[in-house]
């Protein structure tokens, strides 16, 4: 509210060090002894001033913060989606999927119906988990000793998300990336691998390429909510995001669209790659160049997300 009233650019209003005096402000490299020096003398000879903040009230100051927030939370969104779909899960996955294709002797056009079909289930599915989390939150809503909870616990879980990304991003600097905490426990990375196997075999045995499509759509069904432990590191916290920015809230469901779009674009572009002969092991080194990248851009955003979440309790 304060950057607002005294015409300081947006892009400077979280800048530090800053220094305000009367009706002139010092941003970042501005403070200098020099310059303070000039204010001070300035506000000397006028008599001196008294705080320029103590009018401005709780609500006016938390409305000056959505607004700031508000002009790129649709971006925060999509980029949220984006990071999600190639989180190291997600893109594992993937790659394994797409062995299987080749080793199956699918290429070509059966390789963009059958990635189609899989991405279109991925997409529906997580969008339908989404709606459903959405709707919960909206239910709670009128409790408001419940919202507090919601969005602490979330901030929380951000806060540890971000610290454990940090840790993984270290460990990856290390050529330890095996040793990650944040990644589908074992068990589950069996579970989806043998989901593949067996519905590309039983696809195999049926020799025709719509068996293949059905295959996709119940591996992506299957692989979808298997992954949610994972995925929904990013997911769960989005949508809780979505429902503490008023902007977004009114149009929830248009924006749970738009993330899971985000999230299968990784999709849809390896499988336009394998359509055009790039292999798993070219995809698999692709992502282990990556990887370090990936885990440091996901901390920034639990981190950035938990700040948001903590802005709307305090």
């Amino acid at each position: 509210m304060l950057g607002e009233r005294l015409g300081i650019p947006v892009e400077r209003r979280l800048g530090t060090p800053a220094v305000v005096v009367g009706q002139d402000y010092l941003v970042a490299e501005d403070v200098t002894l020099g310059a303070m020096t000039g204010l001070i003398q300035k506000y000397q000879a006028q008599g001196g001033v008294g705080p320029v903040w103590t009018d401005i009230g709780e609500e006016e100051g938390l409305a000056a913060l959505e607004r700031l927030f508000s002009g790129f939370s649709p971006l925060a969104v999509l980029g949220a989606g984006l990071l999600d779909g190639l989180n190291p899960c997600a893109f594992a996955t993937l790659i394994f999927f797409v062995s299987y294709l080749t080793v199956t002797g699918r290429k070509g056009r059966d390789v963009l119906l059958v990635g189609g079909a899989f991405t279109a289930t991925v997409f529906v599915t997580y969008l339908l988990i989404g709606a459903g989390i959405l709707t919960f939150l909206k239910g709670l809503g009128f409790i408001e000793v419940v919202t507090p909870v919601v969005y602490g616990g979330t901030a929380l879980a951000c806060l540890v998300f971000g610290v454990l990304s940090l840790g993984d991003l270290v460990k990856i600097r290390r050529g330890q990336a095996a040793a990650m905490t944040l990644q589908l426990p074992a068990f589950l990375k069996r579970r989806t691998r043998q989901l593949i196997r067996d519905e590309s075999r039983a696809a195999e045995a049926h020799g025709r390429l719509w068996r293949f499509v059905v295959a996709a759509v119940v591996a992506g069904f299957g692989i979808s909510v298997l992954e949610l432990v994972c995925t929904g590191q990013v997911y769960l916290p989005t949508i809780v995001f979505v429902m503490g920015v008023p902007e977004l809230a009114a149009h929830g469901f248009m924006y749970l669209v738009l993330y899971n779009l985000m999230f299968v674009t990784p999709l849809i572009v390896v499988f336009l790659l394998a359509y055009f002969g790039t292999s798993s092991q070219q995809l698999g080194a692709f992502m282990n160049r990556h990887l370090a990248l990936v885990k440091g851009l996901t901390a920034v955003l639990f981190f950035a997300l938990a700040v948001w979440l903590l802005s709307l309790i305090i």
